[in-house]
């Protein structure tokens, strides 16, 4: 079973069980034969301390993982309590009603162009602004941005082409990519920003990866700097209450209601053909106002 787990699963129940072994030292608890009420404590200490339904739930899971092989019933009747709680909780601290819709990719857009000309711009906000370009036009995860690399591209006049020898859940397999095409305004032409970062970045350069940190030493950054730095650029854009990731849906979304294929929409964006992800939850409901723009 261990064997079917992407890495990123392991590592997140990893974190999760480690909370539940901290809560049985606390409670004096045998953390593999706990009591009904002791799971059901520990659940709520979650959301005493302010995790969110999300987190709370993968903390479920982990648990159940842990303890089902055991055959324990104290897991087994303390389930009905469990959704119960969950439910609760989801009433008390409703989940964000944004993410039902996403944002207008033409305030994004706006900022960048405002961003510019190149030259005039810091480190950071060329960073932010190349990195939030290079989301918007090649949809990828925040893991897939950080690890372009110069030795993976394939470059032309025309067409930039990474090669992503791995990508999330996935350490085999046909590697994807991440394509960017030249494009008549230079303001918003992703090859632009790309050879003007990497000129700014050439003289402190010593990793194979696009993006490196604006701060000294300047090394290659992790993908949660990626998503920190994507969302710190969607707020200067005055996009705010949005996380790194929403970047994925604006794009994928608008690509759909200009009337791009399904499946140019999935290979973009790395999904399987047969894949359901983007119609539950990418293809998300957009502001009048974007709609307006895209039927005008």
């Amino acid at each position: 079973m261990f064997a079917s787990w992407a890495p990123n699963t392991i590592k997140t129940y990893e974190s999760a069980l480690k909370k539940w072994a901290s809560f049985c030292i606390e409670e004096e608890i045998d953390p593999t034969t706990p009591r009904v009420q002791d799971i059901i404590n520990f659940v709520q200490s979650l959301a005493s301390a302010g995790l969110n339904v999300n987190s709370i739930s993968t903390h479920r899971a982990a648990l159940t993982t842990f303890l089902s092989g055991r055959g324990l019933q104290s897991l087994t009747s303390a389930e009905p309590f469990l959704t119960k709680m969950i439910k609760g909780i989801m009433r008390i601290k409703p989940k964000n009603p944004k993410s039902a819709e996403i944002w207008d990719v033409e305030e994004a857009l706006q900022w960048i162009r405002k961003m510019w000309p190149l030259e005039d711009l810091g480190l950071k906000l060329l960073t932010w602004r190349t990195l939030l370009l290079a989301s918007l036009c090649s949809p990828k995860r925040s893991n897939e941005l950080a690890s372009l690399s110069l030795l993976e591209l394939r470059q032309s006049s025309s067409v930039w082409k990474f090669t992503l020898l791995k990508t999330k859940n996935r350490g085999y397999g046909a590697p994807h990519s991440a394509v960017y095409h030249k494009f008549e305004d230079e303001v918003l032409c992703p090859l632009t920003s790309f050879n003007a970062y990497l000129e700014a970045t050439s003289a402190v350069r010593k990793d194979k990866e696009l993006f490196l940190s604006y701060v000294r030493p300047h090394n290659k950054v992790t993908s949660a700097t990626i998503a920190r730095w994507l969302k710190s650029a969607l707020m200067e854009a005055g996009i705010k209450g949005y996380s790194a990731h929403s970047t994925r849906a604006a794009s994928t979304s608008k690509a759909a209601l200009k009337g791009l294929t399904p499946k140019a929409i999935l290979e973009a964006a790395n999904w399987s053909p047969k894949s359901s992800t983007f119609q539950r939850f990418y293809n998300k409901d957009i502001d009048e106002s974007f709609q307006e723009m895209i039927l005008g």
